[in-house]
């Protein structure tokens, strides 16, 4: 009987959020402004996609392979 008892103190019980009507409006999220997108470099592109031909134009135009994107990652890491 004791084992029963501590099974049921391992009982799932589904979440219900409290509601409060006043507070609806203040807690809804606020309307957020559209971000830019930030455009990923040309030669960024062609090393994610695997684009080895436009990766070579590239670099004979004067693309640096050392071109990194906002969180530092180059060439050789989109590749991967």
């Amino acid at each position: 009987a004791l084992a029963a008892v501590d099974l049921s103190r391992l009982a799932l019980v589904p979440y219900r959020p409290a509601t409060f009507p006043s507070l609806a409006p203040a807690l809804a999220a606020p309307a957020l402004a559209e971000k830019p997108k930030k455009t990923l470099d040309p030669g960024l592109c062609a090393a994610r996609d695997g684009n080895l031909q436009q990766l070579r134009t590239l670099v004979a135009e004067g693309w640096s392979l050392a071109t990194r994107d906002q969180h530092g990652s180059n060439a050789l890491l989109w590749a991967a």
